[in-house]
């Protein structure tokens, strides 16, 4: 989770742009954010090995438990991904990014 200086929450701290839009500390209470429908399809889409999608497409970043398993609860597995976990990563996207994107010249336009 990354918290920006607005309030607004990126699903991880190396989506800088803000691409995976999860919602605002400022009006939710950060467990509600953390336990939201995005986050959680965010998890099962990593957890299955899928990176294909926004920020995380082509990402190898590893970080010492990301917010994935096994937690603290002693859970050992995830549900598979579902058509809902789909859509709710499909509508994390949809706004585009919390930051202006200003491309640099070796990025694709």
């Amino acid at each position: 989770m990354s918290i920006r200086w607005d309030g607004n929450v990126a699903g991880c701290c190396n989506d800088w742009r803000g691409y995976y839009r999860i919602g605002n500390a400022f009006d939710t209470d950060l467990n509600t954010l953390w336990q939201a429908e995005e986050f959680n399809a965010m998890r099962a889409m990593l957890y299955e090995g899928d990176r294909d999608f926004g920020p995380c497409a082509g990402c190898d970043a590893l970080t010492y438990r990301p917010g994935l398993l096994p937690d603290h609860k002693g859970q050992k597995t995830w549900p598979a991904v579902t058509d809902n976990d789909k859509k709710a990563v499909a509508r994390a996207l949809a706004m585009g990014p919390y930051t202006k994107v200003i491309k640099r010249p070796w990025e694709a336009l």
